[in-house]
Formats: C-alpha cells, sequence, structure tokens
C-alpha cells in the first residue's frame, strides 16, 4: 500500500508531500492545480519515461514514495528479486532526477530502471484510459493464479531449487563436452599450474615469518650500528648506568632522613636493575648476531618465488593451496574423462527428471487454483452486469522450464459472447 508520496522541484510543484491512507484518498483542484503532477511523479518513479519538460532548470527533481508490503508473501517475492526489504515491510523508491542524470534508489540502495520497472506491478497499478496494460502480462496472470492458492509458494521454492541443481548438473557435463585437441590443451595447463603450485611448496604463514626475518637481515648493519650505540650510552663508561648510579649514591646518603626519599631510592634502583638487565641483552644480541650473506639471498629468493606464487594463484598461501587441490581434481577428472561424462550424464538425467517432476505438482496445484480462480471471478463479472461472460483460465507448456516451472498461464475473456 502507498502511504505517502513526496515531490520536490517538479514543474509547477514546488514542494508537496501527500499521505494516503487505507481506503479511497481523492485529490481536487483547479485546472493546472498540478493534480496530473502526482500520476506523472509516479509512473516516473516506477520506471517510466523521465519527461525532461517537467523538470527545473537548475534544480534536481526528486520524487519520493513510501509503501507498506502487509502481505508477507509479497514481502517474501521482492526479497528473492534482489529488492532490498525493511523488517517491518516499509519500502522507499526515490528518484532524483537533473538535465543530464537520474538515479532510482530503493531502501537506500540504486536500483536501474529494469529492476524498477520489474517490481513496479506489485507496488502500483496506474489506472487510465489506455494506459493500463498490466493484466495482460502473462507473468503477472501466473503470479495472480500463484497467489490464490498460498500452497503454491512451497512447490515454486521447490521447483526453483530443482532448477538451479539442474543448471549445475547441465553446466557440469557440458564442461566435460569438448573434443580431444581442447582437452588436451587444458590438462596441459591445468599439470603446469599444478606443478608449479606443487613445486613451491607453500606453508601457510611461511610468508609472514620470511618476510619478518628480511626485514631483520637485510637491515643488519643499521640495526648493529643502532645496537652499539645504545649499548654505549646505557653503559658504564660515562653512559646512562654511570649517572643513575651517581644518583643512586646520592639517594642512599638522604634516604634514611624521610620514607617519601627512601622511595625514590627504591624506584632508582629498580631502574638501575631494569637499565642493566637491557644493556646486557644488547651486548647478547649484538655478540649473537650472525649477518648470514648467504641466508639473506635464500630468504629474498624464497620470499620472491612465493609471492609470485601467491599473487598469481589467490593472493594467499591457503588460497594457492586451494586452487592446487581444484586443478589436481580437475586433472583426476580429465585422466578419467569417459567415466566423468558417464556420470555427469546420470547426474544431469537424474536433476531433470526431479526438475519434471516438481514442474508437474506445481503444474497440478495451479490447474486447481486456476479452476478456483474461474469460479470466484465469474460471479464478480456478472455482479457488473456482464451476465454473459465468460472467462477462462488456459494453462500450456513452455518448451523449457524454468525456476517457476514449465507453465504458460494465459487469461481468456469473453464480456459479451
Amino acid at each position: 500500500m502507498l502511504t505517502e508520496l513526496h515531490i520536490k522541484n517538479m514543474a509547477i510543484v514546488r514542494d508537496v508531500r501527500i499521505p494516503f491512507g487505507k481506503g479511497l484518498t481523492v485529490l481536487t483542484g483547479e485546472t493546472g492545480a498540478g493534480k496530473s503532477m502526482v500520476l506523472s511523479g509516479l509512473a516516473m518513479l516506477l520506471g517510466g519515461r523521465a519527461d525532461r519538460s517537467l523538470l527545473r532548470d537548475g534544480e534536481e527533481t526528486r520524487i519520493e514514495a513510501t509503501f507498506l508490503l502487509e502481505d508477507e508473501g509479497l514481502a517474501a517475492s521482492l526479497s528473492e528479486e534482489g529488492v532490498p526489504v525493511e523488517e517491518d515491510g516499509i519500502l522507499t523508491l526515490i528518484r532524483t532526477l537533473s538535465r543530464d542524470r537520474s538515479v532510482i534508489r530503493c531502501n537506500g540502495e540504486i536500483m536501474s530502471l529494469h529492476q524498477v520497472r520489474r517490481i513496479a506491478p506489485y507496488l502500483l497499478d496506474i489506472h487510465g484510459q489506455r494506459d493500463d496494460r498490466m493484466l495482460l502480462e502473462t507473468d503477472l496472470q501466473r503470479a495472480l493464479i500463484d497467489s490464490f492458492d498460498p500452497s503454491i509458494a512451497e512447490r515454486r521454492e521447490k521447483t526453483a531449487a530443482s532448477y538451479e541443481a539442474y543448471l549445475k548438473a547441465k553446466s557440469a557435463y557440458e564442461a566435460l563436452d569438448m573434443d580431444e585437441r581442447e582437452r588436451a590443451r587444458l590438462y596441459d595447463l591445468l599439470s603446469y599450474e599444478a606443478g608449479e603450485i606443487r613445486a613451491a611448496s607453500l606453508k601457510i604463514g611461511e610468508e609472514e615469518q620470511l618476510t619478518s626475518e628480511f626485514r631483520v637481515l637485510s637491515n643488519a648493519s643499521r640495526i648493529l650500528e643502532g645496537l652499539g650505540a645504545a649499548h654505549r650510552y646505557s653503559g658504564n663508561e660515562e653512559g646512562a648506568a654511570d649517572l643513575i648510579g651517581m644518583c643512586l649514591r646520592e639517594l642512599s646518603g638522604i634516604a634514611s632522613y624521610d620514607p617519601a626519599v627512601d622511595a625514590m631510592r627504591r624506584a632508582m634502583e629498580e631502574v638501575e636493575s631494569l637499565l642493566s638487565d637491557v644493556n646486557r641483552d644488547m651486548a647478547g644480541y649484538i655478540e649473537g648476531f650472525d649477518l648470514d650473506e648467504e641466508r639473506l639471498a635464500f630468504v629474498d629468493a624464497r620470499l620472491t618465488e612465493i609471492r609470485r606464487i601467491i599473487s598469481k594463484y589467490g593472493g594467499s598461501e591457503a588460497s594457492a593451496l586451494g586452487a592446487l587441490e581444484e586443478k589436481e581434481k580437475e586433472l583426476s577428472v580429465l585422466e578419467d574423462h569417459e567415466a566423468a561424462s558417464e556420470k555427469a550424464a546420470e547426474e544431469l538425467s537424474r536433476r531433470k527428471a526431479e526438475l519434471e517432476t516438481a514442474c508437474a505438482a506445481l503444474s497440478a496445484a495451479r490447474r486447481r487454483s486456476a479452476d478456483r480462480f474461474e469460479a470466484a471471478l465469474v460471479p464478480e463479472l456478472q455482479d457488473l452486469h456482464f451476465a454473459q461472460a465468460v472467462f477462462h483460465v488456459r494453462i500450456g507448456r513452455k518448451d523449457e522450464p524454468g525456476p517457476d516451472g514449465y507453465d504458460r498461464v494465459e487469461f481468456y475473456i469473453s464480456t459479451n459472447p
């Protein structure tokens, strides 16, 4: 249900907001007051052609409509179409237009005109002289029959799942349908790529580990130079340790006079001990540092190889190893092509049979729903004084099934036979 319409900067309309409630809403006004702008705005919002003559120079036209989807089935159907629907059933469409651009958003997400036109019949129907041909669309006629029986939704979901499985099996079978030359070419390519990954002997986390090691080895001179200076500055030969020792002697001579000074002395002892430990660690690091040029060259070459492989096969060691597994599976299939083809053909046949069964069950349910729909509609036509009206739902079969089954639903009506 349309709950609110907001139009801004469109022809004579500067800024108007119209709320709609349940029941009948009548818009009245003098000729030229802007009543037709409401319909024009709604038509453009729902994917209609943008009439540039209604746009204002230098200003952006904005048309916004809020819909409340009270039917959970409708909300679910729109969600399946990729339409973002809020949990409370609110759907807001906004179209902004200028002389050189047009953008439509649905609950904040950009949508194409094609997408909006597909969902428009579910949101609003604009009636006028020869303007409305929606009921002639066979997809909508099928949807009406489906909506007349709530149990059809579940059968349609099963059919869609069967169709997806069928397409997957068909794709797998067609992938195996190649000539010997193509199969040999693919086998050589997969063998080369699998061998390349296998030869790299990748291990998860190795790149990170070697990168850290390379950073140390390639900066060895700078590290040793800096540590040497730091060791001197923190040592006992005119370094920080000497100064802290002098400070500690002064504090020790006066610590007995004031507990606060004694606390400072104890803190300075901790500083001296900590500095001594750090100075000793630096000396040990310098003494044990092994500047191995061969190791540096090996790490550099190994990193180059790892990065070349992972950049080519997914961006990480895990992705490259996953690619190796997939390629080995494909090679296995190619090596036993005949058996794989027979297996794929059997799977395709099974999935096709499952789809046929699902389509048949869905078609039977539709035919029962169509009978009830006919029986319910004819009295309504008679109430409109079409006493001899004849209405019939014809259900035929498409050449190929789809996610909605294989039915072609068409309405036939004679109001005055």
